[in-house]
């Protein structure tokens, strides 16, 4: 039997609050459980922005908006995409997405585990979101069978010969390296027959500067406690990034720094060097 990975949805309240009190999402995302997780941490994350230049919700805002901008660069690219979000909680992202491209060129899942993606169903459903070309599904990526595994999910929702981009954000980190590069080995395996097979997290990587390590470690541990469980710092760099992903089935594997767009996006500026990455890696390019 799978882990249980349950106490990974807890989170979800938090990011939607912040997502909210951003301009990125809407009123009915918004839980009691987010706004007082929030103004829990709130003290915390200013002391540490004022004394090590980095704060979570910084470190949010930035992994968001930049894999936003990466999927509006596909769309460009190919005229047409299917997304599955993994673990997508109270993240508004589908539906900011499916209100900008309302037809048939961008087919959106999200899913989650499946208490949290009956909660989120039901949200979207309730608002009137819902329809063929944007569904809410349960799914367990540590399941290897069954309805509710990776594999059974995108061989019955997606067409191979349309590009796919599967994104898990806020995921990774909670799970130990050798769990998370085997659901990844998975995955590229499950993204191979597609025309274009894209793979989109963030991860926090591990800091080579002094604050750095030190920010990320306390982060780590807030995270712990609020997740109930541990969660890992995975590479030290980009290089041990990209080996790690070819290593796993990837082709080809892109690490975005979020510096690198502080000029041509509205994103969030660290005071330090960012220590969330946004990684792309791709398997197949199948245009003609």
């Amino acid at each position: 039997m799978a882990e249980d990975t349950s106490r990974i949805s807890i989170t979800a309240h938090y990011t939607g609050y912040v997502w909210y009190r951003n301009g990125l999402s809407e009123p009915a995302f918004v839980t009691p459980q987010g706004k007082a997780s929030y103004r829990a941490l709130w003290a915390a994350d200013h002391a540490a922005k004022a004394l090590l230049g980095q704060d979570l919700e910084t470190m949010l805002l930035q992994r968001h908006r930049l894999i936003d901008h990466r999927i509006e660069s596909l769309l460009s690219e190919h005229g047409e995409l299917q997304v599955l979000e993994i673990a997508c909680g109270l993240s508004p992202r589908g539906t900011r997405f499916k209100r900008k491209y309302p037809g048939e060129n961008l087919h959106y899942i999200e899913a989650d585990l499946p208490a949290m993606a009956e909660r989120k169903r039901q949200l979207l459903d309730g608002m009137g979101r819902l329809n063929e070309h944007h569904r809410v599904l349960p799914i367990n990526i540590l399941e290897t069978a069954g309805n509710a595994s990776m594999q059974a999910l995108i061989d019955r929702e997606f067409d191979v010969d349309k590009p796919l981009l599967v994104i898990t954000e806020g995921l990774v980190n909670y799970f130990p390296t050798k769990t998370i590069e085997t659901v990844w080995k998975r995955l590229a395996a499950c993204l191979r027959p597609f025309k274009v097979g894209v793979y989109m997290s963030d991860l926090v990587s591990q800091p080579q500067w002094g604050g750095g390590k030190l920010w990320a470690e306390v982060g780590v541990k807030v995270l712990s406690v609020a997740a109930r469980g541990k969660t890992a710092l995975h590479y030290s760099d980009a290089q041990s990034v990209k080996q790690a992903f070819q290593r796993l089935g990837f082709e080809r594997v892109r690490v975005h720094n979020p510096k690198d767009f502080y000029a041509a996006l509205e994103i969030p500026r660290s005071h330090r060097e960012p220590i969330v990455r946004i990684i792309e890696a791709s398997v197949g390019d199948k245009k003609g």
